[in-house]
């Protein structure tokens, strides 16, 4: 972005907006550009007015409550310039007052004239919209978070005020005798913090600074100052700092996760595509000219395992995972569903290589019952169509309930689209074993034919369910989990599937010519093999003793 900005400030762009919540950060940027280049910097608030690169005032004493935005673009269109290289003017929160018919004028007024001078007008705003009277005047940039580069500044600027901390703490006991038990006790406690972060930065320092990609310069720096405060450069409890900041914006979350493959049941053929998609992610596999990865679109009805599996794929391919909620990224405010996609977007650029987890995409990027999209939808969708197919690094998996609200557009930008199906009878058997070793009961010692043939057509979210249910009905008889009190429950119960019935019938025929079968393909009423068999066993094992 710095070389971009460079290169129209060169080239003489009168207006440029930068979309950014690091408003010091930037104009750090933009002073760095400024001296480079010779030119002087200038900065504008509504409440502190026009301020030189000294930060005193300019044209006025500093004393008014409020400055006018509309004569702050008379006062440097004035403004002499006291030599060739010319001006750089920051003009703060202006989105503000773009509304301004006088000001909207004065713009496109200026849009001529500063191309003939050497001045250059900067806008910083978190969020620029742009009227459609001066869009074909004002260039956008957008800032991105902060690179390895930079947190790795912070990180040593952080470390190298710790000899402040200490002094202080020396001219605290500067009064006591220095042969005391308690000044030994205190240089001793600051040796000992000392050496334990220096270690803990020669150790890990790359992973303390990649745990920190994603948050902006003051966020990293406020989660390392408490760390070294603390004594402790821990990387959990910087991504646990990081997770509760990324939560706060109400649409991306940073999840952890437990789950892999051997936590989903059946689904085999899926399971070899995420194992073959781990591969592609290593330098081998650039070098031998693969592209990296883009995505993976899971379409199914509820409960199917899709949601499992995009949890699954963080650990398979040891990536991070945000997760988006689509229904909290689509806002009736005009343009802000847009500036939410570009938020989440510019996250997981800096986070990148990631997993962007979308569940139940069609519920912010489909055509709705009416097969159409609303304008402001159609916008997210392009915008959307075009970070995906642009965009390195990040693996999208999608999640989808509703074949029938998937544009193809959509489609195109994911490789592989997968139909997740009602489990099959060998699918059924793992799922149980699955979650019965959960609840630390060991599946060799149920009928299992018995259970499957009662689970026929139940999905994996209700199998888990009704183990839980079954559990609560021995719990309250006093009596140890059998066989009969897990029958017994999925009689009572009435699977999605029969809710749904003819929902599923549309969706089977639509994936048998657009996507693939995430199982093996067999039917329902193949026979049930043992439990005790290789690998499978191997984890249900470690499920029940852990």
């Amino acid at each position: 972005m710095k070389e971009e900005l460079s290169t129209l400030i060169k080239a003489k762009y009168p207006l440029i907006a930068l979309e950014t919540s690091e408003e010091n950060r930037t104009i750090k940027i933009v002073k760095d550009i400024g001296e480079q280049n010779r030119r002087r910097v200038f900065t504008w608030s509504h409440t502190e007015g026009m301020r030189n690169d000294k930060g005193a005032p300019v044209g006025h004493d500093g004393t008014k409550p409020k400055y006018s935005a509309y004569e702050a673009l008379i006062q440097l269109e004035k403004a002499p310039v006291e030599d060739a290289s010319g001006h750089l003017y920051v003009l703060k929160d202006y989105h503000n007052f773009t509304k301004e018919i006088d000001v909207q004028r004065k713009l496109r007024d200026l849009f001529e004239t500063l191309k003939d001078t050497s001045k250059v007008i900067i806008f910083i705003s978190p969020v620029f919209k742009i009227p459609s009277d001066l869009q074909k005047n004002i260039t956008t940039l957008d800032v991105p978070l902060p690179s390895a580069t930079e947190l790795e500044e912070i990180l040593c600027l952080s470390i190298s005020g710790l000899k402040n901390q200490e002094q202080a703490i020396k001219d605290e006991i500067k009064d006591k005798p220095e042969k005391s038990d308690e000044y030994k006790a205190v240089l001793r406690r600051i040796n000992d913090k000392r050496n334990r972060l220096t270690k803990q930065i020669d150790e890990q320092k790359a992973l303390i600074i990649s745990s920190g990609l994603g948050l902006t310069c003051d966020e990293y720096e406020n989660v390392i100052a408490k760390c070294v405060v603390q004594g402790n450069l821990n990387i959990k409890t910087i991504l646990s700092e990081k997770k509760q900041i990324i939560k706060q914006s109400g649409i991306l979350e940073y999840f952890d996760t437990t789950e892999n493959s051997a936590s989903i049941g059946g689904l085999k053929i899926l399971k070899k595509h995420i194992a073959s998609v781990s591969k592609r992610f290593s330098p081998k596999a650039r070098d031998f000219g693969i592209d990296m990865p883009k995505g993976l679109l899971l379409l199914g009805v509820p409960g199917t395992g899709k949601s499992l599996t995009a949890k699954a794929c963080a650990n398979e391919l040891q990536l991070p995972l945000l997760k988006l909620d689509m229904s909290q990224l689509v806002s009736k405010y005009y343009g802000e569903s847009s500036n939410n996609m570009r938020m989440v977007w510019k996250l997981a650029k800096a986070i990148s290589p990631c997993i962007l987890w979308i569940d139940e995409i069609e519920k912010g990027l489909g055509t709705g019952s009416g097969g159409e999209m609303h304008e402001e939808t159609g916008r997210l969708f392009g915008s959307f169509l075009t970070e995906m197919e642009e965009s390195v690094g990040i693996y999208v998996v999608a999640t989808c309930n509703d074949h029938v609200a998937l544009k193809a557009e959509l489609m195109s930008r994911f490789p592989k689209c997968f139909f997740v199906d009602v489990p099959n009878a060998n699918e059924l058997q793992e799922i149980v074993s699955i979650h019965l070793a959960k609840v630390h009961r060991n599946p060799a010692n149920f009928d299992m034919k018995a259970i499957i043939e009662a689970a026929n057509g139940f999905v994996g979210r209700e199998v888990r369910n009704i183990i839980q249910e079954s559990l609560a009905s021995a719990f309250d008889e006093d009596k140890e989990l059998t066989t009969e009190h897990v029958v017994e429950q999925f009689r009572k119960s009435v699977p999605i599937t029969r809710q749904k019935e003819a929902v599923l019938k549309d969706m089977r025929a639509w994936a048998k010519i657009n996507a693939i079968n995430a199982s093996e393909d067999l039917p329902v009423a193949v026979p049930v093999q043992t439990v005790k068999s290789g690998r499978f066993a191997e984890s249900l094992d470690d499920i029940i003793s852990g």
